[in-house]
């Protein structure tokens, strides 16, 4: 078996690292992502579903704008794998029908609950049981997701990165029962964990004259260079069929690698076969996030954020503005969590799909601590950096004070092990002072800034 992680990320960090803060400057073809996407009004539901068929539980997020809601027409959706690390692309999506880019569509992503190993636990079912997990997803989770909102069945679409991107690419070439279900195929950064997984592509692509649906997949320049060439071989196949009913479009956008390209990838899907004009896309320019104030207002904001490493049978509770009223601040932010013995900590944070620089900013975030948390709970900044996710946490500071109280944290403190020049996720980290005690309470937090 050939582990392309541990191969790519120690070539594609060297990569990167030249070219992670290259201009974001846009191009004529590049969509230019501004501010106005946190004007957006978006909802969005979470459910614990549990699979009879794979014996485990999924966590799916289903968003939508609350007029797509209420109109009485069926509209498209667009379900990705991976929804546990999707959350924010969720926005990016409904922004494309705020700037009147697509028309409406739902958003479902299906991952895994929190305090899953989601590395180990996504192999199981987008490469090592493919067949096992579109069952599942055509017998259970589709039919519970349609139950429950106006969803055309004749314009779903499957979108899946990396190991997902391979799922979405077997679904369409191999899964034939499977296949019938989707309308379009969105591939990024696709991988063949094994070349004999890779093999079989190839083989069932060279059949694929006859398959009458939409592909769209696309890779980074700079990935490593046994991904760039699998999708290259694909698209070597596929333009050298005699006759093919298959509508298909393939970009290597110049400069992303492995984790950059694959916001471009879907967006560029969507705009090529739901789009209201015929303007070609290459890519986007997204937000460069150096100083940020988070004070929820915006709905959208809140959908930057999310719960980690609590225990799996909280996944389904999710953040939320608080309705209580809390004097200083209008828009606050709930958060559940559980702890027991095995789990004293649980982590709130943001993920971006590109490296920030962080290097000597500052995080702060105001908490409210009613007279029971007094002294019960501490908070450390937390972040993760590089390619490999590299983890760090600051010193922790115990909640010692009724009322709001705010902390401010220095990013460059906390980098013991990584790197604040790459850093793509920041937030913190809260756990009980006494481990003792099984407990679940909620974490109210607001004004969450860095700069």
């Amino acid at each position: 078996m050939l582990n392309l992680h541990k191969i790519k990320y120690a070539i594609i960090t060297l990569i990167t690292i030249g070219s992670a803060f290259c201009s974001n400057k846009p191009t004529d073809t590049t969509l230019a992502i501004n501010e106005d996407i946190y004007s957006i009004n978006m909802n969005m539901d979470e459910y614990l579903f549990y699979s009879e068929i794979i014996g485990d539980y999924f966590r799916i997020d289903v968003s939508y704008m609350p007029d797509s809601n209420i109109t009485n027409e069926k509209i498209p959706a667009f379900y990705t794998t991976d929804g546990q690390w999707r959350g924010i692309d969720h926005k990016y999506i409904h922004y494309l029908t705020y700037k009147k880019l697509i028309h409406p569509v739902y958003v479902i992503g299906v991952g895994y609950p929190q305090g899953y190993d989601y590395g180990k636990i996504r192999e199981r079912d987008l490469t090592d049981n493919p067949d096992i997990f579109s069952k599942a997803f055509a017998k259970e989770i589709i039919p519970f997701i349609e139950e429950k909102y106006k969803i055309d069945p004749k314009h779903r679409i499957l979108y899946g990165a990396s190991y997902g991107g391979y799922f979405t690419l077997n679904s369409i070439f191999i899964n034939e029962s499977f296949r019938g279900l989707f309308e379009t195929f969105i591939s990024a950064c696709p991988v063949a964990k094994t070349t004999s997984a890779e093999n079989n592509l190839y083989e069932a692509a060279k059949k694929s004259a006859a398959i009458n649906k939409n592909l769209y997949f696309g890779v980074g320049s700079s990935d490593h260079p046994y991904i760039v060439k699998t999708n290259e071989n694909l698209l070597n196949i596929l333009s050298t069929l005699s006759v093919i009913s298959l509508n298909f479009s393939y970009y290597n956008y110049k400069d992303k690698d492995h984790y950059t390209v694959c916001r471009n990838v879907f967006i560029d899907g969507l705009l090529k076969y739901y789009g209201t004009d015929s303007k070609k896309t290459t890519g986007i320019s997204d937000i460069i996030y150096q100083q940020k104030k988070y004070s929820f207002e915006n709905p959208a904001e809140l959908y930057d954020w999310s719960i980690m490493n609590s225990k799996p049978y909280d996944a389904a509770k999710k953040l939320s503005i608080s309705e209580k009223d809390y004097s200083a601040n209008k828009y606050s932010v709930k958060a559940n969590l559980v702890f027991s013995k095995e789990s004293t900590a649980g982590s709130i944070m943001t993920v971006f799909d590109h490296f920030e620089n962080f290097k000597d900013k500052t995080f702060s975030a105001e908490f409210f601590v009613s007279d029971e948390q007094k002294g019960k709970y501490e908070i450390a900044l937390k972040t993760q950096s590089t390619y490999n996710w590299t983890t760090d946490e600051s010193n922790y500071v115990t909640l010692d004070k009724n009322g709001w109280q705010k902390l401010v944290f220095n990013v460059n403190d906390c980098s013991k092990n990584g790197n604040p020049e790459l850093l793509r996720a920041i937030g913190f980290s809260i756990r009980k002072t006494n481990t003792s005690t099984d407990n679940t309470d909620e974490s109210i937090f607001t004004n969450v800034i860095w700069k």
